[in-house]
């Protein structure tokens, strides 16, 4: 009985030193039973091993699942900081343009009442504009008007009233220009005082 049980642990020695000096590796299976071997089944290969040296220290911890956790983690801190990176990106150049704005207000008025003066000149000029495209469209919807009422030369009313629709386009234009304009006023006039403060 103790020369089979010294053979035994003699050949586990020798299996178990042939192993080591190739390398290798421990997992537990779904039982919870431990196994030794050189080569990890694709199955344990999926979950979590370790590599032992040749004194059978642990060399590595292999585990597939938290390499890819750690992988996944890593992609979406890059993501995050890439985005963040955008946000700042976006604030810089906004922060940017605010300035040259600013810079452009500063130098082209030197107090309010130059601002206030020459948007008021924009305004008087804009509503100026729209008086006269109104006269126009009047006029020329009279001679439409008088030309149905003959009843004669079709071709020319239609063409002056795609010359009123012109003055259409040009009124709304006009009237959306001074709409701009007086925001544009209000925005110029408070930036310039918070500058000048």
């Amino acid at each position: 009985m103790k020369i089979k049980t010294q053979t035994l642990i003699t050949t586990t020695l020798i299996l178990v030193s042939s192993f080591a000096s190739a390398g290798l590796y421990r997992w537990v299976d779904d039982k919870g039973e431990v196994h030794f071997s050189d080569k990890v089944p694709v199955a344990a290969s999926k979950k979590a091993h370790t590599k032992i040296d040749k004194s059978g220290i642990t060399q590595k911890e292999l585990d597939p699942a938290a390499k890819i956790a750690l992988q996944k983690e890593l992609e979406l801190q890059a993501q995050k900081e890439e985005a963040q990176e955008k946000i700042e990106n976006a604030l810089r150049k906004k922060r940017a343009k605010q300035y040259k704005l600013d810079q452009q207000l500063l130098s082209t008025y030197e107090n309010k009442q130059e601002i206030m003066n020459y948007f008021e000149t924009k305004i008087k000029m804009l509503k100026g504009n729209s008086n006269i495209l109104l006269a126009h469209k009047k006029r020329l919807q009279e001679r439409v008007d008088k030309l149905n009422l003959k009843k004669e030369n079709e071709l020319k009313v239609v063409n002056i009233k795609q010359t009123i629709d012109q003055y259409e386009k040009a009124l709304k234009e006009n009237n959306k220009e001074l709409l701009s304009l007086k925001t544009d006023f209000e925005s110029n006039l408070l930036r310039y005082i918070e500058l000048t403060k």
